[in-house]
């Protein structure tokens, strides 16, 4: 059985030595014919303020510039939806 290796943390902000693409890493992916891409979100919205899709990439050409601060989501501490105080409207 191969051994499971993680390369980068999720939370690190990462390059791509290739395009030059910064962001944050927020998922990992790992194939069966051994292939782990990092889906990397950038941590800015476009001129317009809409936010970019998910870019994976290939872990070999990721470089980290900085190590994930803070603690990270686990399944132990997941994300509860919604609002801690929603304001409702009647619409009016």
């Amino acid at each position: 059985m191969k051994e499971n290796r993680i390369g980068i943390q999720l939370g690190a902000r990462v390059k791509d030595t290739i395009t030059g693409y910064a962001g944050i890493a927020v998922a990992r992916s790992e194939w069966l014919t051994g292939c782990v891409r990092i889906g990397v979100d950038k941590d800015k919205m476009d001129k317009d303020g809409k936010i970019f899709e998910t870019l994976w990439i290939d872990e070999a050409r990721l470089v980290i510039l900085k190590e994930p601060t803070g603690k990270l989501l686990t399944k132990e501490k997941p994300l509860e939806g919604g609002r801690s105080n929603p304001k409702q409207s009647n619409g009016g």
